[in-house]
């Protein structure tokens, strides 16, 4: 009893450090720069607009899911400077002990551990320096997969298991909906052996669990969007809206792009999952006796959803890939696993843990490099302390394309456009909309001060298909023109 104690507060301590080391890689740490990504910095300043009584889609513009703001702006609440580290961390160490208790079920701590180990250490450049929404989907992702894998091992039906899976659902569909390859490969090939075993009975009780989980989620966010107006809005920019960025492309082009998101994964990379699969076909067309093997089969099919849903968007950013993260678990421990097996005459602790150092060292070593760049990146606050001295904490103020810079200055925007859709692939009367909404609420707003920099004040009076006459007419109406800050054109309001 106490020996078993022991072995689960060393495993406990093994991964809270697991998850302090890949959060020591966020922007938002302590060592941080705070220097965060473009669309990290977006994140933080919805969820300071929401943690001062702002709502998103109706006072703050972007793509993402209602959820996603929330946890953010519970990091503000927390701290308005180390608050987002803070949810990361809890986030993520859920993930890791989820991860953990699904390699369990299979396998043996020792192996289980240097599993979790292995497959979150390749959480290096595709971590992005944090706060993002893949990232944040880890947890809900691993706790969904872990009753899956329960069920399959078990086939029983517990009401309880399947509520949290529809509850993971809603929350991964309400922070980003092409996260959910998880879910449509274990419930394709767990619905598809309920039919045809005639569980009838079980696979609508199951059904009925899963949409009361979902319904749990569901509804409250819905009410609370729809009453304070802003359902509509939530719907076109989550749902409708990234429609638009997506686009076909030839086969090729959708294999190299792919290719390019999986090769971002150093410890695994394609080969590994081709490898796995290779495994898998085995067990199936030699007729092996693996009681794993329907949960394996969900896994392939869920890690073949998962390549097209990261490849819809036609588009190389590295953090897709951390998608891939939960679905390389039981490959993980199987390849271990099978190694220990064949290796009885070498200790196998001695032999998993080397191999789990060569295997992740790589991508050890990539985290550790993050790490020195936060703590030798730190920023130069100059720019944000004088507009800070310029302005008071009640009052708004508007930097054309200052997302990057927005959040460090804790005032709010004039508008809900932290950023303008100018350069994306979207019609043009989409972006004449909002160019003129941007317009109308800097009219209504009235901020204290606007800020542009050169480039941006080219980019905007050169664009062919709106007149930016409109806006410099307002700045001469109503602002004085300052002297340059930090390479941007200062307007102030006039007295």
């Amino acid at each position: 009893m106490q020996k078993d104690y022991l072995v689960k507060t060393i495993i406990a301590i093994t991964l809270f450090l697991l998850t302090i080391f890949i959060c020591m890689q966020s922007s938002f740490a302590p060592s941080g720069s705070y220097l965060a990504n473009p669309d990290s910095a977006i994140y933080k300043q919805i969820g300071f607009s929401i943690s001062n009584g702002q709502i998103p889609y109706k006072d703050t513009y972007d793509n993402k899911g209602p959820i996603f703001y929330y946890l953010v702006a519970l990091g503000e609440i927390i701290d308005g400077t180390y608050g987002i580290f803070i949810v990361e961390c809890i986030l993520m160490f859920v993930a890791t002990i989820f991860c953990y208790k699904t390699a369990k079920l299979f396998t043996n701590p020792i192996i289980a551990i240097c599993s979790t180990i292995i497959v979150f250490s390749g959480l290096n450049e595709i971590f992005w320096h944090g706060n993002m929404t893949e990232e944040y989907v880890l947890p809900f992702t691993f706790i969904a997969m872990y009753f899956f894998i329960k069920y399959l091992l078990n086939k029983e039906v517990r009401p309880i298991n399947i509520i949290l899976i529809g509850m993971c659902f809603a929350t991964t569909i309400l922070i980003r909906a092409n996260l959910i390859a998880i879910y449509i490969g274990f419930i394709i090939v767990i619905f598809i052996e309920m039919l045809l075993k005639k569980q009838i009975k079980e696979l609508f009780k199951a059904m009925g669990c899963f949409i009361i989980g979902v319904i749990i989620i569901f509804i409250p966010m819905i009410l609370y969007l729809y009453c304070n107006n802003a359902l509509a809005e939530c719907i076109k920019q989550v749902y409708i809206g990234p429609s638009s960025y997506f686009n076909e492309s030839e086969i090729i082009e959708k294999i190299k792009l792919l290719h390019s998101l999986l090769s971002n994964l150093s410890n695994f990379g394609y080969i590994f999952i081709v490898f796995y699969i290779f495994y898998v076909g085995y067990l199936y067309f030699n007729n092996k006796n693996n009681k794993f093997k329907l949960i394996h089969l969900s896994m392939i099919l869920s890690l073949i959803v998962n390549m097209y849903l990261a490849t819809m968007s036609n588009a190389n950013f590295s953090h897709y890939t951390m998608s891939f993260i939960p679905l390389l678990i039981i490959p993980t421990l199987t390849i271990l696993d099978l190694i220990s097996v064949n290796f009885k005459n070498i200790d196998n602790i001695v032999t998993i843990v080397f191999l789990t150092i060569l295997i992740s060292w790589n991508s050890i070593n990539m985290c550790i490099n993050n790490i020195f760049d936060n703590v030798i990146g730190k920023y130069d606050q100059s720019f944000y302390e004088e507009i800070n001295r310029l302005t008071e904490k009640t009052d708004k103020i508007y930097i054309f394309d200052g997302y990057t810079q927005m959040y460090h200055t804790k005032r709010l925007s004039a508008s809900k456009y932290l950023y303008l859709p100018i350069i994306y692939n979207i019609p043009t009367e989409e972006k004449i909309e909002a160019l003129d909404e941007l317009l109308e609420d800097l009219k209504i707003n009235m901020p204290k001060i606007i800020l542009i920099s050169d480039e941006s004040y080219e980019n905007y009076t050169n664009l062919s298909y709106y007149n930016f006459e409109k806006y410099l007419e307002f700045f001469e109406q109503n602002y004085d023109v300052k002297e340059k800050i930090f390479q941007y054109n200062l307007y102030v309001l006039k007295d």
